[in-house]
């Protein structure tokens, strides 16, 4: 599945990050991310888009995920 993963809440900008992984993380699980310590990348909001080419009429989804550090509480 393809993922898009966008960091917030960080000082530093970060650009998006496109990952194919076989499984779809989970609200509140870390995603290993090269050079973000883990505290950074829990995740906070998972949205699927399905994507739909209407020449061919082939459907090509992805998954956008938020990332960023856990929320209190």
């Amino acid at each position: 599945m393809r993922i898009q993963f966008r960091l917030v809440g960080m000082v530093e900008q970060h650009d998006d990050v496109w990952l194919d992984l076989p499984v779809v993380p989970r609200e509140g699980e870390a995603v290993k991310l090269p050079g973000i310590p883990e505290y950074d990348t829990v995740v906070r909001t998972v949205v699927w888009y399905p994507i739909v080419n209407d020449e061919d009429e082939q459907t090509d989804p992805f998954v956008y995920v938020v990332l960023g550090a856990a929320r209190p509480g």
